[in-house]
């Protein structure tokens, strides 16, 4: 029987791999969610700071 440890090291590498990719593509939306809530909250505002149409 081979030794699992190879294995299991490379098992923890790929898991490593795909929680850095899940954590980058999740800072991506949220930093593209945030330039669209402040693209349109950046419309006029009336004097008490709420936006107007």
């Amino acid at each position: 029987m081979l030794d699992p440890l190879p294995a299991l090291m490379f098992a923890v590498q790929v898991m490593n791999f795909l929680k850095k990719l899940i954590v980058k593509t999740l800072k991506d939306r949220k930093e593209s969610r945030d330039r669209l809530v402040s693209a349109s909250n950046s419309g006029p505002r009336d004097e008490n700071g709420d936006q107007s149409s």
